[in-house]
């Protein structure tokens, strides 16, 4: 009801603006400051917009905030996995060198391990 006499009334102050012999139409008596309506719709729109605005940023704030925590969530998993990988490498590659060594020397009979 508040909001359909808001509407009624900037309605009415248009009219009025427009022809001021139909100061009052439905029964409602217009005020004579129709500026005062006319800033007051515009302040509620205005805050509509700022609040939206707002929302629409803070949405963006998250989905940022969530994009960066999934990017280092990302990245120190691919670090862990090549951290892993270079360690198998490693044993592997001193595993082998270890047991050619072992079995070098062993073909001359020496049963000893290399290094």
């Amino acid at each position: 009801m508040w909001g359909i006499q808001i509407v009624k009334t900037v309605a009415n102050n248009l009219l009025t603006s427009i022809d001021p012999s139909k100061r009052q139409q439905n029964g409602l008596i217009v005020y004579k400051s129709q500026e005062i309506m006319v800033v007051v719709v515009m302040v509620m729109v205005v805050v509509m917009v700022v609040m939206m605005v707002v929302m629409v940023m803070v949405m963006v704030m998250v989905v940022v905030m969530v994009v960066m925590v999934v990017v280092v969530v990302v990245v120190v998993v691919v670090v862990v996995v090549v951290v892993v990988m270079v360690a198998v490498v490693v044993m592997v590659v001193v595993v082998v060198l270890w047991t050619r060594d072992f079995h070098y020397q062993g073909s001359r009979g020496e049963w000893r391990s290399g290094g």
